[in-house]
């Protein structure tokens, strides 16, 4: 989580706005591909044209930047990797975020003070409103990881997946359209690809899940007559 955050914030600042949201995208596409590979489970079918699809737009967008999106497959790999932690991890949702967030904690304050000691800090050398906003950035950081802890459990595993694409949509018009990032044709037909294969991944599992529900209650029912 903090290598994602570190990579996260580093790119934003530096103008790759939209390249972050490409991470974040398919980062649900290959949390399926390491599923696969660590906990053997197998694709389906609509999940590997999904997944086809999702290398099909990366590589799109790196011809059309000339370069292979590095950060945004290494932000990718890092959500997908802490995601199956997360998921071969047997603690309660909001007890994993404040464990993570206390690890985390020590060496975050290290920094911190080291560069307040080296005059590269920030906070307290420049104006009382920049002050409040890094203040504000921690609160606004912390309260969506406990409302996402605490939500989780109480909707299903499908509807959580699709909420959490609308933070790099969101984002990714925020690049395009506020902050001007360039942004070529050859680069909207990889994120396109992108897009189709996480319609395809989000349907597919609506679909799926309906069954697996559909099939529980008929056995449930059948039980009990």
């Amino acid at each position: 989580m903090a290598g994602t955050w570190i990579l996260f914030f580093w790119g934003v600042l530096s103008g790759y706005v939209d390249v972050t949201s490409l991470g974040v995208f398919i980062s649900p596409v290959l949390s399926v591909v390491l599923a696969l590979i660590v906990f053997k489970e197998p694709l389906r079918l609509w999940q590997r044209l999904s997944v086809l699809l999702a290398t099909a737009g990366v590589l799109v967008v790196a011809i059309a930047n000339a370069k292979f999106p590095a950060l945004g497959i290494s932000i990718a790999t890092l959500l997908s990797t802490y995601s199956l932690i997360k998921k071969g991890a047997h603690v309660g949702s909001i007890d994993g975020v404040m464990v993570e967030v206390a690890l985390m904690f020590p060496p975050s304050l290290a920094y911190l003070v080291y560069c307040q000691v080296q005059g590269t800090g920030v906070f307290l050398h420049t104006s009382a409103s920049i002050d409040w906003l890094l203040f504000g950035c921690g609160i606004v950081t912390i309260i969506p990881l406990l409302l996402f802890a605490y939500a989780a459990p109480l909707i299903s595993f499908t509807l959580l997946g699709i909420i959490q694409y609308i933070n790099p949509i969101i984002q990714f018009l925020l690049g395009v359209f506020v902050y001007h990032e360039a942004f070529s044709t050859s680069k909207l037909i990889g994120f396109i690809c992108v897009w189709v294969s996480l319609a395809i991944f989000a349907f597919e599992s609506i679909l799926v899940y309906r069954m697996e529900r559909y099939v529980s209650n008929v056995t449930i029912d059948e039980r009990d007559s």
